[in-house]
């Protein structure tokens, strides 16, 4: 079995690959749909969102309809000691190359519904890898509301490597529909 930072590479591969290709959009808008037709969304009045990095599903189309729709959008914003938390949408600044809200004002966990987790490979019972610093797992850890993740079929894999840190997506968002739906 390959190894963590294995997987990472081949992740990262899959999106340079496909990075601005027609078929990614297209997996885009049928991953969109299925978010708006999922029930943790249509619940959700606050989400958490990432601002995609080159390659990444581009989450800009459901930040936008997510504010139509009056429901609180937040970002993730960087802290020392590598610890994150979730502040609401709103101008941006580039910080460690991720672009956050300028206005920094954390919204507590208890608050939101659902949090968008990117990733850069996905296995069938939710486990993925990211890109290495743990943000998410630890944020995460004692999270008890609705996780979700967009899954490219490029990037779903059988099974990864998992530590007992790691913490798996409830709801894997694919071009087929979205697991484990409650």
């Amino acid at each position: 079995m390959k190894t963590k930072q294995e997987w990472r590479l081949w992740g990262k591969q899959q999106l340079k690959r496909y990075q601005d290709t027609k078929l990614k959009k297209q997996y885009e808008h049928q991953m969109m749909a299925q978010l708006w037709k999922s029930t943790s969304y249509q619940q959700a009045r606050t989400l958490a969102l990432y601002w995609p990095l080159a390659g990444e599903f581009d989450t800009r189309p459901v930040i936008n309809q997510a504010l139509k729709e009056d429901k609180e959008v937040l970002l993730p914003v960087v802290r020392p000691q590598q610890h994150m938390i979730f502040a609401p949408y709103g101008p941006l600044v580039n910080r460690h190359g991720i672009m956050e809200p300028q206005a920094i004002k954390e919204v507590v966990k208890a608050n939101i519904d659902l949090i968008i987790v990117p990733g850069l490979c996905f296995d069938v019972k939710g486990y993925r890898i990211g890109y290495g610093g743990g943000y998410y797992d630890r944020y995460l850890a004692d999270y008890a509301q609705n996780t979700a993740s967009f899954v490219f079929p490029y990037q779903q894999v059988e099974n990864l490597p998992v530590d007992n840190f790691d913490r798996p997506i409830q709801q894997l968002i694919t071009v087929k529909g979205v697991s484990d739906e409650k």
